[in-house]
């Protein structure tokens, strides 16, 4: 998975880790949700087997207040059995956000498992903040695994030519990202087919805005055609985006597009969604468009475009925040396209 959440950088000071009488090799292993987790292993504390511990981070890299922080663990071959940080022998200090989990609170634990661990931030810098991460059990040096924030794509659409569709996308951050394939289908609904013979490598990882393109020279002209673009992690997860469609057709450059002969705003995609969503719409002349996101009190959420907008097929994906950067609260949400007369407006829900 990649989130239309900018990665946290984390630091740490190698020399003291190494100066350290206890020991201590700090992991960085993972970024999810809005929480950093620092694994590390612990010579005294390792010699406890079925201690399972690590460091807890929330957005803006400083340790969540015991107060306001709470977690649950679980061993993934048995959820029906969870404990909390209240549960015996499990503990947070806020002082250096350590967690601990005994895993004597799991009778059948044995070595081998794995740990799932969820943590929720209710006063985080940007709201209530939530992550989790899973940890294998060794019985002395409890790494944990890996788990990436998804991409954050904030542009993909498609741009049809005379026997071409220029496919061009936009990500705003990437984490643990190798790259992306583009699958084609000829109905929205059914079945899509990878067009891309190798994987098109990510530019780069980190919190920063990265283009790319792909040219799909295998269409026909005065076909009507849908695309899907997969992200792909170091850890071999697979995320979809799309549908966006194309109608190539003859004499056409990509420049010209063709122009559709109505307003109309389509259903968001995917939804429900977590944590972001992309809008299609598209305008049949130049228009001051506004599209704009209000909860069911009809409060604004966020304004996504408030524009001059050339005619054309338009897309933009909400990342799930509101106007000051903050995650909302999941629940049903309205968006609404004004552009010149025409007025719609479509349900869409956010799910966490």
């Amino acid at each position: 998975m990649i989130t239309l959440m900018r990665e946290t950088n984390s630091h740490y000071n190698k020399d003291k880790c190494k100066e350290n009488t206890m020991k201590r090799i700090w992991l960085l292993v993972s970024v999810t949700g809005m929480f950093i987790f620092l694994l590390h292993s612990n010579a005294a504390i390792a010699q406890v087997p079925g201690t399972v511990f690590g460091v807890v981070k929330d957005s803006g890299g400083d340790f969540p207040a015991n107060a306001d922080l709470s977690f649950t663990a679980y061993l993934t071959k048995d959820p029906s059995t969870t404990v909390n940080k209240n549960t015996s022998g499990n503990s947070y200090d806020e002082a250096s956000g350590t967690w601990i989990v005994q895993l004597s609170n799991f009778p059948s634990w044995n070595i081998g498992d794995v740990l799932h661990i969820d943590f929720t931030d209710a006063n985080g810098p940007t709201g209530v903040e939530t992550g989790s991460n899973d940890c294998n059990i060794t019985g002395t040096n409890n790494n944990c695994g890996d788990t990436s924030l998804p991409v954050e794509l904030s542009l993909f659409e498609a741009k049809a030519g005379d026997g071409m569709v220029l496919i061009v996308w936009r990500t705003e951050s990437e984490t643990d990202n190798l790259g992306f394939h583009i699958y084609r289908g000829r109905d929205r609904e059914g079945k899509y087919e990878r067009i891309t013979k190798e994987l098109i490598k990510s530019n780069g990882n980190g919190p920063n805005a990265q283009d790319y393109k792909y040219l799909d020279k295998g269409v026909r002209n005065g076909v009507q055609y849908y695309y899907k673009l997969e992200d792909l992690n170091v850890n071999g997860e697979r995320t979809m985006h799309g549908p966006i469609s194309a109608l190539p057709n003859f004499g056409l450059t990509i420049e010209d597009s063709p122009i559709p002969d109505k307003y109309d705003l389509s259903q968001n995609f995917p939804n429900p969604f977590n944590p972001g969503t992309l809008i299609q719409y598209q305008l049949p002349e130049n228009s001051k468009v506004r599209l704009t996101i209000y909860n069911l009190l009809g409060q604004k959420v966020r304004t996504l475009v408030d524009a001059e907008l050339e005619a054309g097929y338009k897309s933009i994906y909400w990342d799930g925040r509101d106007d000051l950067g903050r995650n909302v609260a999941a629940g049903v949400y309205l968006y609404e396209l004004v552009a010149g007369s025409f007025v719609s407006t479509k349900k869409m829900v956010l799910m966490k």
